[in-house]
């Protein structure tokens, strides 16, 4: 039997955010792989990408050689299933970042948790 992916690549410069986004995603039965720059985020990606389900990226990153918006479009081109999920502050920011290919609208800072879990791939339910 095929293991669904849940594992969540967390793109997030914030430690109080990578934090508190990493304890409710793991209750929520996701694992996290949190790095704080879109480099360390592709060269995660290319280790874990079978493993991802999602990728969640701050618009406000440290700047470093790929940037969120080359980020999205770089996973969409060897990624194509994997979701992109923006998480931003600036509607402007959310607009490029769906032209670049994310998933659906940024979700907005403070985090709205009930957006982030309808924008997150569903896990199925495991009986014991």
């Amino acid at each position: 039997m095929k293991q669904v992916p849940n594992t969540i690549l967390l793109v997030e410069d914030e430690p109080e955010i990578v934090e508190a986004l990493t304890e409710i995603l793991e209750v929520r039965g996701y694992e996290v792989i949190s790095v704080d720059s879109g480099r360390r985020a592709w060269q995660k990606f290319l280790v874990h990408y079978d493993k991802l389900c999602a990728v969640m990226c701050d618009g406000n990153i440290v700047p470093s050689r790929v940037n969120p918006v080359r980020l999205v479009k770089l996973l969409r081109k060897f990624g194509p299933t994997t979701q992109f999920i923006p998480i931003s502050s600036s509607s402007d920011w959310n607009e490029k970042m769906l032209k670049a290919g994310a998933s659906g609208p940024a979700i907005q800072k403070p985090i709205d948790f009930d957006a982030l879990f309808q924008a997150l791939p569903k896990l199925p339910v495991l009986i014991h």
